[in-house]
C-alpha cells in the first residue's frame, strides 16, 4: 500500500525503478506508472521517490522490507527489477549501510552508508535519492 508518510528510516527498504536511459520519456513514465500499480496492488509498503544514478533523474520506487532480504517483498522487488531489465537494485539494511544488489550475478556489494544532505548538495552528486518526505540522500563510501 502506499503512503507517502510511511516511517520508513527505520526498516531495511529497496530503491528500483523501470526507467531505462534508452527509453523515451514518454516510455520511462508508462514504465514507472505500471510499476506504482503493481505495487498498488500488491500487500507492501512503499513510496515514491526520485533518484538519481550516473546523472540521470528518475522516478523510483522505495519499498519497506520488513524481513530484510529474507521476505517476500524483497523476492517481488528482484522480480519487477527483472521484468523491467534492471541491471541493479540499491538495498539499505536496518543500520543504514548501503549495498547495490547485482540482479546478473546475484551480488550484494556494500557501498558505504545511507547518509541525509541538502538539495543543492545532492543535485550537485551523480547519485542521491528524494525521499518519500521531500528530504534528498545519498550513499558516503
Amino acid at each position: 500500500m502506499c503512503n507517502d508518510f510511511v516511517n520508513w528510516e527505520k526498516p531495511p527498504f529497496a530503491i528500483l525503478s523501470a526507467e531505462r536511459a534508452e527509453l523515451s520519456a514518454a516510455d520511462n513514465a508508462k514504465r514507472s506508472d505500471a510499476l506504482r500499480d503493481a505495487f498498488k496492488r500488491g500487500p507492501h509498503d512503499y513510496a515514491v521517490t526520485t533518484g538519481c544514478y550516473a546523472g540521470v533523474t528518475e522516478a523510483s520506487a522505495l519499498v519497506l522490507l520488513y524481513d530484510g532480504l529474507a521476505g517476500q517483498a524483497w523476492q517481488d522487488v528482484l522480480s519487477y527489477a527483472a521484468l523491467n531489465d534492471q541491471e541493479s537494485v540499491l538495498y539499505v539494511d536496518a543500520e543504514r549501510s548501503a549495498y547495490l544488489f547485482t540482479l546478473a550475478d546475484s551480488r550484494l556489494t556494500h557501498l558505504g552508508e545511507w547518509r541525509e544532505t541538502t538539495k543543492a548538495n545532492a543535485e550537485a552528486m551523480s547519485a542521491y535519492t528524494r525521499g518519500p518526505d521531500g528530504r534528498y540522500w545519498y550513499v558516503e563510501a
